[in-house]
């Protein structure tokens, strides 16, 4: 039997949408946790189950546990497909049932992305200012030596990603590695900025000029790796994670150039 501690992430195996005669889609989420494997949201739980073990015939069968929920958030973000909060703190459940202590994670925070679709229209500015920073988290882990496993990314609000790593990436430096150059590849974007909102064009040339080649290229601010307690329940994370972003909005501020950091404060 595998021991969750030694490898690593559980990985998400399966996301299908089940669409029962008369209600609304269902999202299945299938997750494997070592060797055991947990089911949330099949419309029937059995018929699941032989299909798994169909599937998979080395596995114990009584090491496969299959539920069904009657109502089901969705576990990935819409706009991005990246996971979301509700997945992040059900994948925090699962892994503290398996008796993990801790988790191992970076918090990323795209900076100015009000300011993308204030200046440069909303929603197109903000979307590609997204999309550059989804490309550049896949490109960051196919750039990994192995890029193979033990990383999850989560999209936690509407600039803020976290990136938890396995015990694993640990102790190669993969999450080191992730962490430095994932800010690298996304500073290396270049997004095409339209000719801006009223409130863009109603600045001085100068002043236009100076935000558009800065905000041309995007930034996010990075807490490090941060290891989060498991200890108590998820409301205590709710609390560790508020303190990490209080750390990066200080590291964002002592990052902006005044002069940007001015010019936006003042177009609101």
């Amino acid at each position: 039997m595998s021991d969750p501690k030694l490898e690593g992430l559980p990985r998400l195996i399966d996301d299908r949408k089940i669409f029962p005669k008369g209600e609304s889609p269902r999202l299945e989420l299938d997750v494997e946790i070592g060797y055991r494997h947990l089911v949330r949201a099949v419309i029937n739980p059995d018929e699941r189950k032989a299909e798994i073990l169909k599937e998979n015939p080395n596995f114990d069968p009584h090491q496969v546990e299959v539920t069904y929920w009657k109502e089901v958030r969705p576990l990935y973000d819409q706009g991005t497909r990246l996971l979301n909060k509700t997945f992040f703190y059900e994948y925090l459940n699962l892994v503290r049932a398996e008796g993990l202590d801790h988790i191992n994670l970076a918090i990323f925070d795209l900076d100015f992305l009000k300011a993308y679709n204030g200046l440069f229209g909303e929603p197109k500015a903000g979307d590609l200012a997204i999309a550059a920073t989804v490309d550049s988290l896949t490109a960051a882990e196919k750039a990994l030596a192995n890029p193979s496993g033990g990383i999850l990314t989560v999209r936690l609000d509407g600039d803020t990603f976290a990136v938890i790593f396995s015990e694993a990436r640990l102790q190669t430096g993969a999450a080191s590695d992730f962490i430095n150059r994932f800010p690298e590849l996304l500073g290396q974007r270049q997004l095409e900025l339209g000719e801006g909102t009223e409130k863009f064009r109603g600045l001085t040339s100068t002043d236009q000029e100076q935000l558009r080649q800065y905000l041309v290229n995007p930034k996010i601010s990075s807490s490090g790796l941060e290891t989060i307690s498991l200890k108590k329940d998820n409301r205590e994370v709710g609390d560790q994670l508020g303190i990490i972003t209080q750390k990066i909005e200080k590291i964002k501020k002592e990052k902006r150039p005044k002069e940007i950091a001015d010019l936006v404060k003042r177009l609101g």
